[in-house]
């Protein structure tokens, strides 16, 4: 794979989980969950192994 679209693939990765994390800390999990679904098209079991949940 091309570097540079790997460095951007992990930069918009990061920069969810620390949106994901914002909402979590502000006990929103249901949007956490909900934003992080939306963005990589994860299955609700997958979105919330991947936030830490259950």
């Amino acid at each position: 794979m091309n570097p540079f679209k790997e460095q951007q693939r992990e930069k918009r990765e990061a920069d969810l989980l620390a949106r994901c994390k914002a909402l979590l800390d502000a006990g929103k999990r249901v949007d956490a969950v909900r934003l992080y679904r939306a963005e990589t098209g994860a299955s609700l079991s997958l979105a919330m192994k991947a936030l830490g949940q259950k």
